[in-house]
Formats: C-alpha cells, structure tokens, sequence
C-alpha cells in the first residue's frame, strides 16, 4: 500500500459521449483537427475512455504546439500515472513547476511519483511543501507518513495517521 493515486477531475459516464466527441474531433477540417484545442481534447476523451497510450500521444502533441502552456502538460500527467509512468511523470511534472512553482495538483502528482519511484526523501520534502500551502489536506498527510514509514521513521509516521484518523476516521490509507 501507499498513498492513492486518483482522479481529482471527476466526471461519469459509460463512454459513450466520450466516443461521440472523439467522433466529433475527427470530423473537424484538417488544420482543427491537428490544432492545439483538437488535441487537448483528445488526450483528455483518451484518457477517460482508458486509452492511455494515445492520451500521451494527443497530449504531447498538444504541447509542442502550445510550448509555454501549462494545461496540457497537467493533462499529461493523468495517463501517465495511469500507466506507472513515474519517471517520465516526473519530468512533466518539474516542466509545470517550472513555469508554475505551486501548481498544485502537479506537487501532488510528482509527490507520488517520487514515491513510487522509491524516493522517499525527496516525497517527503514534497509532501511538506503541498502541506504548507494545503494543511488540511488529508491525502497529503497520508502520503507523508508513508513516505516516513518507508524511511523508517514509524513514530512520526504513527503521529501523523492519528492526526489523520483524528478527524477522518473512515480514511482507507
């Protein structure tokens, strides 16, 4: 177990309004089709449909073409993580915060990513720094602690799990 890697964006569906967008996309003339927004779109509709290898596809595309955007480089990070792309992860995520230094969903994934890449240390110091900004988020004090129990550091990773416990009883992790 670890901390959880999940969709904050939300959203429902059986599929197939995604896959009538997508139909939608590929009817645009050429030049709308390739462009930017056509893009960004698809790689998201990938996404949700579970079509992760051509989400990164759409996503990167989307990025060369619009090279100082963050968005696009947010949305990459989705099928990413759902590959266990964690490397590849991490150097998105450090291209955001180099144009976005509190980006937080993007602290959040590279969190994770660096964790799952067995970097505990460098987890940590991330989940300290979402912590300062965000000192009630539950799933960030989750991630800390492990991050801790896996430096061996289980009396302040047991404080922190009773702080979550504390207020979140219910809390799976």
């Amino acid at each position: 177990n670890g901390p959880a890697a999940h969709d904050p964006v939300g959203g429902g569906g059986e599929g197939g309004e995604q896959r009538l967008a997508l139909a939608a996309l590929d009817e645009l003339p050429g030049p709308a089709r390739a462009g930017y927004l056509a893009q960004f779109r698809r790689g998201w509709l990938q996404y949700r449909l579970g079509s992760y290898a051509d989400s990164v596809t759409s996503y990167r595309s989307a990025v060369s073409q619009a090279p100082s955007a963050i968005e696009a480089r947010v949305g990459l990070q989705l099928p990413l993580m759902a590959l266990a792309k964690w490397q590849e992860l991490t150097q998105v995520a450090e291209e955001v915060l180099g144009l976005d230094p509190e980006n937080y969903l993007t602290l959040q994934r590279l969190a994770l990513a660096k964790f799952n890449l067995e970097r505990y240390p460098e987890a940590e110091a991330l989940y300290r720094r979402i912590l300062l900004l965000y000192p009630s988020d539950m799933e960030m004090r989750v991630g800390l602690g492990w991050s801790l129990l896996r430096m061996g550091k289980s009396s302040e990773a047991g404080a922190l799990c009773r702080q979550v416990l504390d207020v979140a009883g219910y809390h799976p992790s």
